[in-house]
């Protein structure tokens, strides 16, 4: 049965040599269930980077469309972005934001674009 790798724990049972990899594929019948087990051949091709971002960034999140909170300056700015797949407790961003921008992570509902505000180093 094909399916499409979603994420891949970097944790490996160090006595089976075994790793939890999460794939998602058509069940019909409903012949695969949770917690089963099963070996799989994976075809590998070149990796391709992504970016995540901690799903606590999200301001909004809609199918096609979601909002983050960027910081520039000591200023807060609304930025609409293309999310992409969930990855645990992360978001893929397919567009909208550069590397090393900085987020608002648990954005207060009292923030708003053009707050000034003071970042905080220590986590």
């Amino acid at each position: 049965v094909p399916g499409i790798v979603d994420s891949i724990s970097p944790l490996i049972d160090p006595q089976s040599g075994n790793a939890t990899i999460k794939v998602r594929f058509d069940n019909p019948g409903g012949k695969a269930r949770p917690g089963m087990f099963a070996r799989i051949r994976l075809l590998t091709s070149e990796a391709t980077l992504k970016m995540l971002v901690p799903r606590s960034c999200l301001v909004l999140r809609e199918e096609t469309r979601a909002v983050v909170l960027t910081v520039s300056n000591n200023r807060v700015f609304r930025r609409e972005v293309v999310p992409g797949d969930d990855h645990h407790d992360r978001t893929e961003i397919l567009s909208g934001l550069r590397e090393g921008e900085v987020l608002v992570m648990d954005p207060a509902p009292l923030l708003h674009e053009g707050d000034e505000v003071v970042i905080d180093e220590t986590e």
